[in-house]
């Protein structure tokens, strides 16, 4: 049994997010592709004699006062719940992806934990089987259980894994706007018009099999509603597509982002999103093998 894990919890950006209804559970239908990039969080895990959790770094700020409301802290007692005699664990979690955003730093440091503690305490089960947990905790925690990139539908919560697309910029645009509720706030905005068939993401899905690259369309549903964050976060998007240089929601925002490298951002729209206080940085697609990497210490 190894004495500690060390564990990267990714960001995603959605490369296509759209609703395809309203299910009889109240919650929408959707299909997305999701992509892992390299903003991490840093999960580290070892035996302790119970389960405690403590938050670290640039955005442990973002953290509740209450520790056990994050979803990583219920990812232990979840896993916990599996074992015939009570074991513990203490879990560091360095935040480095902003909360709230719509990159998934919550789900994603969840699935890290549901992982590490599988191997900490040798419990052996599958990818399937976590994933089945995760789903229990929230709609995008099963997508971190594989990463790279993968098709999602249902809530979110089923997930096909796909094959690593080629490497990709990504410019990533962060905002600093938020709004209470977000994820509910932003999904009550939906209205009918806004239903797809899903085609672009099916779509996009068969590009990466195929060609092993995705090429955005367009197709984020929240892109529209961009105005519930606030006019600046409207206009910077705006202005990045008026210049070409193509912009969507991660997720349901506001953090956005192109799949070119930020030297291509016009000089113009550069400084436009220093006046709006929207910090810019360059990332690129974090492939599967590289988001699982699990080091022992």
């Amino acid at each position: 049994m190894p004495a500690r894990l060390e564990l990267r919890a990714p960001a995603k950006i959605n490369l296509t997010l759209e609703v395809i209804g309203r299910r009889p559970d109240g919650y929408h239908e959707l299909a997305t592709i999701m992509q892992t990039i390299d903003l991490c969080d840093t999960v580290c895990i070892e035996a302790a004699d119970s389960i405690s959790i403590e938050f670290r770094g640039e955005r442990a700020a973002d953290v509740p006062f209450d520790p056990r409301q994050e979803l990583a802290h219920r990812a232990a007692d979840l896993m916990s719940g599996w074992l015939k005699a009570p074991r513990g664990a203490r879990i560091v979690v360095d935040k480095q992806i902003p909360a709230g955003a719509g990159l998934g730093g919550g789900s994603s440091d969840a699935a890290a934990v549901l992982r590490g503690l599988n191997a900490l305490w040798g419990l052996g089960r599958d990818a399937k089987s976590l994933a089945r947990s995760a789903a229990r905790l929230g709609s995008d925690v099963p997508f971190f259980i594989y990463c790279g990139s993968a098709l999602c539908r249902g809530r979110g919560e089923i997930v096909d894994p796909l094959t690593d697309g080629r490497a990709a910029a990504v410019t990533l645009f962060l905002p600093k706007e938020r709004i209470e509720n977000k994820t509910a706030t932003m999904y009550s905005l939906i209205q009918k018009s806004d239903y797809t068939a899903g085609t672009a993401t099916r779509g996009m899905a068969d590009d990466i099999a195929v060609r092993g690259e995705a090429l955005l369309d367009g197709r984020n549903v929240f892109d529209r509603y961009a105005w519930r964050f606030g006019e600046s976060v409207a206009v910077a998007m705006d202005a990045c597509n008026r210049a070409g240089f193509e912009v969507h929601f991660a997720g349901s925002g506001p953090a956005f982002f192109a799949l070119r490298p930020r030297e291509e951002l016009p000089p113009r729209e550069a400084a436009l999103m220093e006046y709006l206080g929207i910090e810019v940085r360059q990332h690129s697609f974090l492939p599967k093998e590289a988001a699982l990497a699990v080091k022992e210490t």
